[in-house]
C-alpha cells in the first residue's frame, strides 16, 4: 500500500476535497493530492536511478562515463548555483526595500 506521510493511503488522498491536517506549511496542490516537497525529490531520484539503470543495460560504458561524471559536473557548477542563490537574495532583499514605504501606508 503507498502510504502518505499524513498516514493516509496515495486512494485517500485523490479522494479527499480539503487538504489533510498540517498540510498547509511546505505542501502544494497538485491535481487533490497534498504534496511534500521532500516527496517530489524522491520521486525525481527514484526516475533518476530507473533511467540511469535503463542507460546502463542499453549501453553499460555510457552509463558508467556518466555515473563518473555526473559528480564532477556538479562540483563545476556549484559556483554559479551560489551566484544564483545569491542574486536571488539580493533582488529579493531590494524588492523588500522599496516595497517598504507603501507596505507602511498600508498599515497605517
Amino acid at each position: 500500500m503507498i502510504t502518505h506521510h499524513h498516514g493516509l493511503n496515495l486512494f485517500e488522498h485523490l479522494a479527499a476535497s480539503t487538504p489533510p491536517s498540517g498540510a498547509s506549511g511546505g505542501h502544494f496542490f497538485a491535481g487533490r493530492i497534498f504534496v511534500h516537497p521532500f516527496e517530489i525529490f524522491q520521486m525525481k531520484t527514484f526516475i533518476a536511478v530507473i533511467l540511469w539503470f535503463l542507460l546502463f543495460a542499453l549501453c553499460w560504458p555510457l552509463a558508467l562515463v556518466a555515473l563518473i561524471l555526473f559528480p564532477l559536473i556538479w562540483l563545476l557548477l556549484l559556483p554559479f548555483r551560489l551566484v544564483g542563490f545569491s542574486l536571488e537574495l539580493i533582488f529579493k532583499l531590494i524588492g523588500t526595500l522599496l516595497m517598504l514605504p507603501f507596505r507602511l501606508i498600508k498599515a497605517i
